[in-house]
């Protein structure tokens, strides 16, 4: 009769014979690996099973060996005795299972600009502690330093959180393609998220903006700043969008959300902003945002044209130095922020929370099974609405007429 033990120090200093008798034990996760104890002395074997020969041997003694090399000699031998030709899993890197099957895998399921946060935040934040270790010597410990590490900022908990959620998808994919045996990433808790910032801009800070951003129409990122302020879509789907995506008189967008595709419908101001975008964008270019810069064809995430268009209209943005407007709030500001503005206005206009979160993509299936499906002529309103208060002090707004294509 065999018993299971841990391969760690502490479990071998505290190794007993059952009954008086000289006991083996199966290491847990690798049952060709063995510690035998006898009276005097704990000896560390291997042991194969080759049809009906179970040839074994002993390659030393605890705790005279030390039980990395124990793991590694002992694996080597079996892999001879079983005349294993396959990769060794071994000797894989945690670099080499993040890269050679995280990423791969990542890039057929995930938008690029996702694959690309995860790459970057790897190297960052990652790769410097675990990159260069044995991914089946990395423990729980490990990760927790590297977590414990993560930048004490305003958002610290979801960063912790994002740093954790691709370690752990990194572990999972090595335990289902049989790189270790267990996820040492899985015993380590998510923090609580505060995700409720109140911060949207009021009606004064809203018309400053656009009427800063007005002045570059020319510039394709400030076109997409503009379409996020009017839309209250994710700047990652703005940036994304395709001239596929919309309808011939632009009256409706579809693109992918983090939950499902959907369809959005198209206010007057914002048809204007992509229809401008198009004419600015190369016929054989995909993308309503065009971008020469960039290795995708399209915009990328637009900080520094809206840091410039929050500088001309006198608003305020993380770790901002230039003056704030007189009655503009301190508080900074993000792109993000006018994404709450469209629904924080629906919601005012409509005190409707459903139709709020339907505006901006925002529902999931759950909020979708507790509410009436919201027909597509209530979410035109809806948007329509949020176009009349952004523009209300800016009667010369340009506008594509009902009907006009």
């Amino acid at each position: 009769m065999y018993y299971d033990i841990k391969l760690t120090k502490k479990a071998l200093d505290n190794i007993e014979r059952i009954d008086g008798r000289d006991t083996e034990y199966r290491v847990i996760g690798k049952s060709h690996l063995r510690v035998r104890a006898y009276k005097n002395r704990v000896s560390l074997a291997v042991r194969a099973h080759i049809n009906n020969r179970r040839p074994s041997k002993t390659l030393g003694t605890y705790p005279e060996m030390d039980l990395k090399i124990f793991e590694r000699l002992g694996d080597e031998w079996y892999r001879t005795q079983m005349n294993l030709t396959g990769p060794d899993y071994s000797r894989l890197t945690f670099d080499q299972v993040f890269f050679e099957l995280h990423v791969p895998i990542s890039e057929k399921k995930n938008k690029p600009s996702g694959v690309k946060k995860n790459i970057s935040d790897y190297r960052r934040l990652v790769q410097p502690t675990l990159g260069s270790m044995l991914f089946q010597e990395v423990t729980t410990f490990n990760i927790q330093k590297v977590l414990n590490s993560q930048p004490d900022t305003r958002g610290a908990a979801a960063s912790y959180n994002r740093i954790r959620s691709l370690i752990n998808r990194t572990c999972n994919l090595a335990v289902k393609y049989g790189i270790r045996s267990d996820n040492p990433c899985s015993p380590i808790e998510k923090l609580e998220e505060d995700n409720v910032v109140e911060r949207v801009p009021s009606e004064q800070e809203a018309a400053a903006f656009i009427t800063a951003a007005l002045e570059e129409l020319n510039s394709q990122t400030v076109l997409c700043l503009l379409a996020e302020v009017f839309s209250g879509s994710r700047i990652g789907n703005v940036t994304h969008l395709k001239k596929s995506e919309l309808t011939t008189d632009l009256g409706e967008m579809h693109f992918v959300t983090k939950t499902r595709r959907k369809t959005f419908p198209v206010s007057a101001p914002l048809q204007w902003v992509l229809k401008r975008a198009i004419s600015l964008s190369p016929s054989d270019c995909p993308y309503v945002f065009h971008s020469n810069q960039s290795e995708s064809g399209h915009v990328e995430y637009p900080d520094s044209a809206f840091k410039r268009i929050c500088r001309k209209a006198g608003l305020a943005y993380t770790n901002c130095t230039h003056p704030i407007k007189e009655g503009f709030s301190t508080e900074p500001l993000t792109p993000h922020c006018f994404r709450k503005n469209v629904a924080s206005i629906v919601l005012n206009e409509t005190e409707d929370p459903h139709l709020a979160a339907e505006v901006i993509g925002d529902s999931t299936a759950v909020t979708l099974e507790r509410y009436a499906f919201v027909k597509m002529k209530r979410k035109t309103k809806a948007v329509n609405t949020v176009a009349d208060v952004l523009t209300k002090d800016l009667p010369n707004f340009p506008k594509i007429n009902s009907g006009s294509h």
